[in-house]
């Protein structure tokens, strides 16, 4: 990996990054309705009509059990390219998106991974710090 872009988003006080070669689209919470599905686990928040598909919607908070927050003006729907399906995830709000290097990655402990598999690296950069999240894993049935 060179330079790649990631975008950054919250959840809670910390913050996390993807990276875009997996988001599609970024949509406010707002002017999106989420359908409910039953009997699903409690993480997965419901369905969405994405002009046409359909794609579920799961809330990262709720999968690594993070204390959550009360909707507002800034929650955003994350749209990832799956390959074979579209995935959205919940997060808090959306600051920007970063160019990181290599050099600007730490691998997690094995402790971390076993705690938190989807943190495929931590990325540091001059004024902050932040989890990268490996979105197959994210994907996953827990």
């Amino acid at each position: 990996m060179e330079n790649d872009l990631f975008v950054v988003f919250r959840l809670g006080e910390e913050e996390y990054a993807v990276n875009t070669a997996f988001v599609k689209e970024i949509d406010r919470m707002n002017e999106i309705n989420i359908n409910i599905v039953p009997a699903v686990p409690p993480y997965i928040e419901g369905i969405v009509n994405l002009r046409g598909d359909v794609v579920p919607v799961i809330d990262p908070k709720k999968k690594f059990g993070l204390e959550q927050s009360v909707e507002g003006k800034k929650q955003r729907i994350i749209i990832l390219n799956m390959q074979q399906y579209l995935l959205g995830i919940l997060v808090d709000s959306v600051s920007n998106s970063v160019c990181l290097s290599e050099s600007d990655l730490l691998p997690p402990t094995d402790d971390m991974l076993k705690e938190t598999p989807y943190i495929k690296a931590i990325a540091r950069t001059e004024d902050r710090m932040m989890f990268i999240l490996d979105v197959n894993v994210l994907s996953e049935p827990t």
